[in-house]
């Protein structure tokens, strides 16, 4: 039987604080389905992300998600019409450049909301030694064309480029099949970083596992689709997809697994 809007929303939205972002994820669905025309959200977080795969997964509509390159940890939502296939879009690149240099992450990202532009129109922010690579939302490009002059005591040197001279200082990451004995975080965390049991659970209890961007001190936690594990010093990885069970009775899962 196909679940009203409020239905879904009551049992896919934990926090009544998720409960606007997952409407409209559902209305941009809808409006898909009416015009025909794939729609996007603004960017979303990790957690956003798992919640609305959950979501979308348990409406039976299509979603895809999108942070401008394989593995960007911010990304937009795609509603695509009748589970159609379409092209990633929705996402800009903007370079700032500055020769002093010595400019960290957190640098950029004050001096950007500093402008007031809001998080969510920011996806990945890729740091190099002579600048920064700004992936955003197409309506915040001119803001920052015509605003984003310095971060930190540094002036920038800006200019909007196409995603293909997105310049990765990371790895890819690497696509990891694995079958494990359940979805429990310490399960899928010591398979993902090759841990042991004992090791898995020190790091949970410590606090520095952290599960979509927060710390999770639940071993027996379970883990959804798009689930985004990080511990500092080793790595992140992302429960990609959930394969079914294999003859032996554990689960096959494919990580994503950057270092």
């Amino acid at each position: 039987m196909k679940l009203s809007k409020t239905a879904l929303l009551d049992r896919h939205a934990p926090h009544a604080a998720d409960r606007p972002l997952l409407g409209r994820l559902l209305d941009l669905s809808d409006l898909a389905d009416r015009t025909g025309r794939a729609q996007s959200s603004h960017f979303l977080d990790p957690r956003q992300q798992a919640l609305a795969t959950a979501l979308l997964r348990a409406a039976g509509r299509p979603l895809t998600l999108w942070g401008g390159y394989e593995g960007a940890e911010r990304r937009i939502a795609l509603l695509l019409p009748d589970f159609e296939e379409a092209e990633p879009f929705g996402v800009a690149l903007v370079e700032a450049a500055t020769a002093t240099g010595g400019l960290t992450h957190r640098d950029y990202l004050g001096a950007l909301m500093g402008l007031g532009i809001e998080r969510e129109l920011i996806g990945d922010i890729l740091v190099r030694p002579d600048g920064a690579q700004i992936l955003t939302l197409p309506a915040a490009v001119p803001i920052l064309l015509d605003q984003f002059s310095g971060a930190g005591r540094a002036r920038l040197t800006v200019q909007e480029l196409p995603l293909s001279a997105l310049a990765l200082s990371q790895e890819p990451p690497r696509s990891v099949r694995e079958s494990v004995a359940s979805l429990r975080l310490d399960s899928i965390a010591a398979a993902g970083f090759h841990l042991s049991r004992k090791d898995t659970a020190e790091l949970i209890r410590a606090g520095r596992l952290l599960v979509d961007g927060l710390p999770c001190e639940k071993p027996d936690r379970p883990l959804a689709e798009g689930a985004t594990l990080t511990v500092r010093g080793k790595g992140r990885l992302r429960l990609e997809s959930v394969e079914g069970t294999t003859r032996k009775g554990r689960t096959a899962v494919t990580l994503l697994v950057w270092k």
